[in-house]
């Protein structure tokens, strides 16, 4: 079976995206890999930032394992 293609969409782009509901699950993700490369919780919640995420986001779910 070939590549799927949706038949309709509003925009085509290869970037990440980030569904509204995925915040939490997202932000988890993101520190885990970064901890196993052993970056800091500080460079963690600034790459988070950087990513695009609010202050607000980062500080309710970025939690330091």
């Amino acid at each position: 079976m070939g590549q799927w293609w949706p038949d309709f969409w509003q925009v085509s782009t290869d970037k990440w995206v980030v569904f509204p509901y995925e915040v939490r699950e997202t932000i988890n993700d993101v520190s885990k890999i970064l901890q196993k490369q052993g970056k800091t919780s500080a460079e963690i919640k600034k790459q988070i930032l950087e990513f695009g995420f609010s202050d607000e986001q980062v500080s309710y779910f970025f939690k330091v394992e």
